[in-house]
């Protein structure tokens, strides 16, 4: 596919919902990386936004693709617009450097002047507790209607609905929600043409 120009079309292959991160008044991103034979080091860093499968941080020195890192950021509730106050909990995984670009000038407008950072990394989750990773997804998808739920069970998800497994077997958690929400939309429903 080309672009008009003649030239290959930068084609978004993102499989997750992004979204740029606004709590830059919260504790900051505290980054680390794992270097053989020694501790994990902090490296100076930004969080830019984040997603179900891993973030985009500014970072102040150049890590390498591959590099292994551990994130920890105050995590929201909820990162959808005009929640209102939401309580914040503590968000740790490991994970691993999978992309790499240099960006002397600004590039993120959500992101303070002071927080820029030259190098921008994208790093890829691999280790996340179950409870963690579901803290994730509410707080970056938003809450169910209540009575509904989405359940994780070894690598699979569930859609729960009122303590009851309804659906089953799904890859990830945006299918099950997507799920829920449509047999909730069908529940409503139906319940409209009784009355």
């Amino acid at each position: 596919m080309t672009n008009g120009n003649g030239k290959a079309a930068n084609i978004e292959r993102r499989r997750h919902k992004r979204v740029a991160w606004q709590h830059h008044h919260l504790e900051p991103l505290l980054l680390e990386i794992e270097e053989p034979g020694q501790d994990w080091r902090r490296v100076t860093c930004t969080l830019v936004d984040l997603a179900a499968g891993g973030l985009g941080m500014l970072v102040a020195e150049p890590l390498e693709p591959g590099s292994r890192v551990r994130v920890t950021f105050p995590l929201p509730e909820s990162l959808q617009e005009g929640d209102g106050p939401v309580e914040i909990t503590p968000f740790s995984a490991l994970a691993e450097v999978v992309h790499a670009r240099h960006l002397p000038d600004r590039a993120h407008e959500h992101v303070p002047d002071s927080a820029h950072l030259p190098h921008h990394r994208g790093a890829r989750f691999h280790e996340i507790e179950d409870d963690a990773e579901l803290r994730l997804m509410r707080a970056l998808y938003g809450a169910l209607p209540a009575g509904w739920a989405v359940e994780k069970t070894g690598s699979r998800y569930a859609v729960l609905r009122n303590g009851e497994r309804v659906v089953g077997g799904f890859a990830n958690y945006d299918r099950a929600r997507g799920r829920a929400m449509s047999l909730h939309m069908d529940d409503v429903a139906s319940r409209r043409q009784r009355s």
